[in-house]
């Protein structure tokens, strides 16, 4: 089946877990959700490159004709740079776990039916790129993860009584937020970066104080974790603020198209209505951390044509 990129509409959703999302208004830099729950307290924010999907408010309100609220397109966050989208988090994990435990990546809920050629070619590039990852497209919810000591692009930690990143965090001025379960916020300080971009400091993941200096970029901290012995030995701690980027160049969400040099192919075309989500999670399946799920839907559904665009 054939899907027209002009007959739909992209939504965000952010939550504690798969069955806890939120709409979020997208490149809103200066307005993450807060997320909550029992095992994370943090800030999360999406940039997407040209996005003209679904606002908090269409959601609230699909029949409506017109919406206060319209999509944002641009973002600072990419100007200057060569990407795509990216998923920012300010956040604290609520328990103490190694660096082999807490995994980071995209998955799906059912089988992809359709796959496009060459795809065990591409995850095959992908483990060179990072031993650390595993995926399996054919399985019956295709994944690939990788622990988040690796996966992010960009990964900042700082111990939680810092002042780098200002003052403490006012949860209850948090324009979008949600919460799950009954444990209280752990302060993360105010979201520090509307904008700015997150530096490479991992330093309070080694125990070791020579290889602090040694890491000092997202190419060297990916090989170092490609070692097991190593991400058991790195410690992610309750008492530290984890500042991350996940970005990409080449999968553009606005078009769902798979840009590289010289190479183009058409998401779409192999699309059949699963959501995509991106999670952080414990490798044994028991805890979730956080969830962003990109999902496209109908622009019927919310009372427009293949021309309209939300105004």
């Amino acid at each position: 089946m054939s899907y027209d990129p002009k007959d739909y509409l992209m939504r965000i959703k952010v939550g504690p877990d798969y069955n806890n999302l939120k709409t979020i208004q997208v490149n809103d830099e200066a307005n993450p959700i807060f997320v909550n729950s029992d095992t994370f307290t943090g800030y999360i924010s999406v940039k997407i490159l040209n996005f003209n999907g679904v606002t908090p408010e269409m959601d609230e309100n699909p029949s409506a004709k017109l919406y206060n609220s319209i999509p944002k397109p641009k973002s600072n966050y990419f100007e200057g740079r060569s990407r795509k989208y990216s998923i920012t988090i300010q956040g604290r994990f609520k328990k103490e776990w190694n660096g082999d435990e807490v995994l980071f990546g995209a998955d799906f809920d059912k089988p992809v039916t359709t796959l496009p050629p060459g795809i065990s070619i591409g995850l095959r590039i992908a483990k060179w790129l990072d031993p650390a990852i595993e995926a399996d497209a054919f399985a019956q919810q295709p994944y690939i993860y990788s622990p988040i000591v690796s996966s992010m692009n960009a990964l900042a930690i700082y111990d939680s009584n810092t002042t780098e990143l200002g003052s403490s965090s006012d949860f209850t001025k948090s324009k979008y937020s949600i919460q799950l379960g009954t444990s209280e916020p752990l302060d993360c300080k105010s979201w520090h970066y509307e904008n700015i971009m997150v530096p490479e400091i991992p330093d309070l993941l080694f125990p070791d104080d020579g290889q602090r200096t040694a890491i000092t970029t997202y190419e060297k901290r990916k090989k170092h974790f490609g070692n097991l012995k190593n991400r058991t030995s790195a410690v992610i701690s309750p008492n530290n603020i984890y500042c991350m980027d996940f970005y990409d160049a080449y999968f553009d969400l606005a078009t769902c198209a798979i840009k590289l040099p010289g190479f183009s192919l058409n998401g779409l075309k192999y699309w059949d209505g699963q959501i995509l989500r991106y999670v952080c999670k414990t490798r044994d399946q028991s805890v979730e951390f956080f969830v962003i799920q990109f999902e496209l839907m109908k622009k019927t559904d919310f009372g427009l044509d293949a021309s309209s665009v939300p105004n």
